[in-house]
């Protein structure tokens, strides 16, 4: 019975910094994430001026640039894309899709040629 006790008191006086610790941990995360188009927006002018450069017709479209992601996903992702963009651009002509959305657990971010 004073176990109880003791530990209706420790929880009840710890409840408040856990909530307190909670929300300031959910908007740290909050403030952290992004959008995907601060990395795949700056694609449409990159195609473009490879695109002419190669002399080649191709077109990109993007999907789900509204999707979120952490700052550090987002800063790493930019160099493989602009890899796989320029590797698109270099070995074809036509469409290339970039398309981002919510999976289970965070954001997938694709390339399709099509």
């Amino acid at each position: 019975m004073l176990s109880r006790f003791v530990d209706s008191i420790i929880k009840e006086k710890y409840a408040v910094p856990d909530r307190i610790a909670k929300e300031l941990q959910d908007s740290i995360v909050e403030i952290r994430m992004l959008p995907v188009s601060a990395v795949i927006s700056k694609f449409n002018r990159f195609v473009r001026d490879l695109a002419r450069q190669s002399g080649k017709m191709v077109r990109i479209d993007i999907s789900g640039d509204d999707s979120t992601i952490d700052k550090t996903l987002v800063e790493a992702l930019s160099d493989p894309l602009i890899y796989l963009v320029r590797n698109a651009i270099d070995h074809l002509q036509g469409r290339i899709l970039i398309s981002s959305s919510h999976a289970a657990e965070g954001a997938d971010v694709s390339d399709r040629r099509a």
